[in-house]
């Protein structure tokens, strides 16, 4: 994810636990206030194609991930999706959600929606985006 990357949208915050502490996984993590759906919107720093999407994190039950061309548009694809309901009580999920590859997902923004939970709140201790700038 290139470093100009941002949260400019978070549904719901703790402000000692910001949605920009997605980005940086050793110095903190990111909470809901609870009450789903929640959403986070990531605006990457250049337009890209996306490879894969990885997050870790508590209490996702189930997420999906949509694409924008641009910062205003408002037509959102949901180009993955995933459940989670695997994971022990408290404990750490690593996701790793399916990106289609054919054809290549384009996105200049990305909305985060967590449909539901296991625990009365979500924590996402990081994100990563890995994909390829579009000239």
């Amino acid at each position: 994810m290139d470093e100009n990357a941002s949260v400019v949208m978070s549904t719901s915050f703790d402000m000692c636990r910001r949605p920009e502490l997605i980005f940086e996984n050793e110095k903190g993590y990111f909470i809901t206030t609870g009450g789903f759906p929640q959403e986070i919107i990531i605006r990457l720093g250049k337009p890209s194609t996306i490879r894969s999407i990885d997050l870790v994190s508590i209490g996702i039950g189930k997420i999906e991930v949509s694409s924008s061309d641009s910062s205003g548009d408002t037509n959102w694809e949901v180009f993955a999706s995933a459940s989670a309901h695997d994971a022990d009580p408290g404990e750490f999920q690593r996701l790793s959600l399916n990106v289609p590859q054919s054809p290549k997902v384009r996105a200049y923004v990305l909305k985060i929606s967590i449909l539901s939970s296991t625990e009365q709140f979500v924590v996402i201790k990081s994100l990563s985006v890995l994909g390829n700038n579009v000239k």
